[in-house]
């Protein structure tokens, strides 16, 4: 696994907030409501598929590693369920990786 910095995870969270359409300040917020929690899930997402471990995720998230795991296994759950949110994922990872 790769250590992502904090100035890297910054760099994931504006191009998913762009990518998404959503401000930064709403993605990095509080906020519980599912459209944002929907976003971050594809956060950590990128992350994970740029090396990051659990725990680095959740220390760049303040989140608990186990809080990472189960926004990764929703991210998966709603891919497969909803083919609007796998296209959008699809959408903004590719423009993470570009």
């Amino acid at each position: 696994m790769t250590r992502i910095t904090t100035a890297q995870a910054n760099s994931v969270y504006q191009q998913v907030a762009d990518a998404a359409g959503m401000e930064l300040d709403k993605l990095l917020s509080e906020s519980k409501q599912p459209s944002v929690c929907r976003i971050r899930y594809i956060v950590m997402r990128a992350l994970r598929d740029a090396g990051a471990s659990l725990t680095n995720i959740g220390r760049l998230m303040l989140l608990d590693h186990s809080t990472v795991l189960s926004g990764l296994s929703r991210y998966e759950q709603l891919r497969d369920d909803d083919a609007d949110y796998a296209a959008l994922a699809d959408h903004v990872l590719a423009r993470c990786r570009a």
